[in-house]
């Protein structure tokens, strides 16, 4: 984790990539890497078994980094970002981390969320919102 963050950035975003590890480590979770595909129409599973198939490899291979003065962190309906294929995730610091503590599953729904995108995911279609209620849906509440 890069930059200078919030108070309890650190613990809020581990405790977040920790159970988001674990649930995309089981099914149906694993799923959504079948369902959603990068912008070149292959299925997000063949950019995870590029990293060894791994949960754990694959957030190994990920960024963290405090989003707090990004623009997009200025809308108050974003919680974190990155862009298709990008390693680094930005996360909103502040915003994120009372998340964590008032709703984990969430948190955990929003990492996996832009772990998709690092895998390659676009969006606008789908939306984020389709995104996130996909991943909850089959990753848990």
């Amino acid at each position: 984790m890069l930059g200078a963050r919030p108070p309890g950035f650190d613990a809020a975003v581990r405790a977040a990539v920790a159970d988001a590890m674990a649930r995309l480590g089981r099914d149906p979770c694993r799923s959504i890497l079948l369902e959603f595909r990068d912008e070149r129409g292959r299925p997000l599973r063949e950019s995870f078994d590029a990293l060894g198939g791994d949960a754990e490899a694959l957030f190994r291979e990920l960024i963290f980094v405090n989003g707090d003065n990004d623009a997009a962190c200025r809308s108050v309906n974003v919680l974190a970002g990155t862009r298709p294929g990008s390693r680094v995730l930005h996360v909103c610091g502040r915003r994120f981390t009372r998340l964590q503590f008032r709703d984990p599953a969430l948190a955990a729904a929003v990492i996996l969320h832009e772990t998709l995108h690092a895998l390659g995911l676009g969006e606008n279609p789908p939306s984020s919102g389709e995104i996130t209620e996909r991943v909850r849906s089959r990753c848990g509440r």
